[in-house]
């Protein structure tokens, strides 16, 4: 093959040939580990979707468990509520009927007292003048509705907690 090309620039043919032969060798490599580099990220992002989908399947789930938390305190509390206020009415009535006097009011420093616990602020440790008189089944009732809010606080908290918790796995 050599030989048909003129003597002065075989030479030449053969640097051109070799160098031909070194630049598909480079191509050739430079196009595999391409490859080999995007099939790597290309894994890579394969397991950081799986993370990411099982973490949202779990806050799902907790989601679910939360939702369902709080419906079951809900129907709790309905209940509680509807017992408290049905069992101070009956209460009443009685100590009504036994007294022949109809107290079924809590005084206006009772109410002062249960909203400073409610909201402990300098202007609530101030007697309230404006104050009135409650009946003690809707003061019942108004305790039990506030705590049936507070256990679903505290179940969206814990909720989230263990969220926060996985989310570290």
């Amino acid at each position: 093959m050599f030989n048909l090309i003129p003597e002065k620039y075989r030479l030449a043919a053969g640097v051109l040939v070799l160098l031909a032969v070194f630049s598909l060798g480079l191509w050739v490599g430079w196009v595999g580990a391409s490859n080999s580099k995007d099939a790597a990220m290309l894994k890579v992002e394969h397991k950081t979707a799986a993370k990411v989908e099982k973490k949202q399947a779990s806050a799902a789930v907790a989601a679910v468990a939360n939702a369902s938390a709080i419906e079951r305190t809900r129907v709790i509390y309905k209940t509680v509520t509807k017992e408290v206020v049905r069992y101070a009415q009956s209460e009443n009535a009685a100590e009504s009927k036994a007294s022949g006097v109809c107290d079924q009011r809590l005084d206006a420093e009772w109410v002062r007292i249960h909203d400073f616990a409610a909201v402990p602020d300098d202007a609530a440790s101030t007697p309230d003048e404006s104050a009135q008189p409650v009946g003690k089944a809707d003061a019942l009732g108004v305790i039990a509705r506030n705590y049936e809010t507070c256990q679903q606080w505290r179940n969206e908290l814990i909720g989230w907690q263990s969220w926060w918790r996985s989310q570290a796995d």
